[in-house]
């Protein structure tokens, strides 16, 4: 007996009896909840959708049809459908999200990179991920394009290390869960992207020094965005396991002044780093 039918063979399908134009047309009206055709969403969802049809889990006006639709349009594109799915990486329900990041970095999707950048502060691991990936697709070699990367806008910081496997580690982790990408890697270095800017840690034959004081004259300290106060929250709970230490914690998370929610670290080259909380999520 033959197995089921996947979802890239059922949405080919479909377009192969309504035609490509059609069928991403019904994928943007369930996305943008202007229409629920029930039919296609049997063809997108497969036996799961039944029971929604029946009023499962929210029926027709929840959110998984807006899942299946976001998921078909990984398997078929047009560019018809770069608003809807632009506006799905702020829909309400989390599967949505992260299904659109998807499909951003699937079909590289350039006008998507503001708000895929925006779901890397997003509170749901697996949405941070995809959005994480849907960036690298989009700015990894180059392909960020010029318009996007204006005059003033931060290129690249590099910073020299005594021990390179060991700032691979620390700096990996740190960025990684910022929503950063990893992008080179050669025997003395190792880089990672987010946007127009990456970060380098290099351990160059030309290093003078076997330390990095931030309370000497050079760079003190690097600032990151970092989400909402809870992701601060957590990050700095997980930084010590990575070879973060908190500074300043009897003042936490305040240690900035009382309108400052930040947590500061240092890893164990003496290299500091804030990550700061967006405005207005804190107490």
């Amino acid at each position: 007996m033959p197995g089921r039918p996947t979802p890239r063979q059922n949405v080919l399908a479909e377009c192969d009896r309504h035609g490509t134009d059609a069928v991403v047309a019904g994928c943007v009206a369930l996305l943008e909840r202007t229409g629920a055709d029930d039919a296609l969403i049997v063809a997108l969802g497969g036996l799961a959708a039944e029971s929604v049809l029946a009023g499962a889990a929210g029926g027709p006006d929840g959110y998984w049809p807006r899942v299946w639709a976001a998921r078909g349009l990984l398997h078929v594109w047009t560019d018809a459908a770069t608003t809807a799915i632009v506006r799905a990486t702020t829909d309400d329900a989390w599967r949505v999200r992260e299904m659109a990041a998807k499909v951003v970095a699937r079909h590289k999707i350039d006008d998507a990179l503001d708000a895929v950048a925006a779901l890397t502060y997003d509170p749901v691991p697996r949405v941070r991920a995809a959005a994480a990936r849907a960036v690298a697709s989009l700015t990894v070699a180059g392909r960020l394009p010029a318009d996007r990367a204006p005059a003033g806008l931060l290129h690249h910081v590099e910073l020299w290390v005594p021990d390179l496997a060991r700032a691979v580690a620390e700096w990996g982790w740190l960025l990684g869960e910022l929503g950063y990408a990893e992008y080179q890697d050669w025997p003395d270095g190792r880089s990672w992207k987010l946007g127009a800017t990456y970060l380098v840690v290099e351990q160059s034959p030309a290093l003078s020094g076997a330390a990095h004081e931030r309370t000497r004259p050079g760079l003190n300290h690097l600032a990151f965005h970092a989400g909402d106060a809870t992701r601060v929250d957590a990050l700095c709970r997980m930084a010590p396991g990575h070879g973060w230490t908190p500074l300043f914690a009897d003042a936490y998370p305040h240690a900035g002044g009382p309108g400052h929610y930040a947590a500061y670290l240092a890893n164990s080259d003496g290299y500091e780093i804030e990550l700061v909380a967006a405005v207005g999520t804190g107490p």
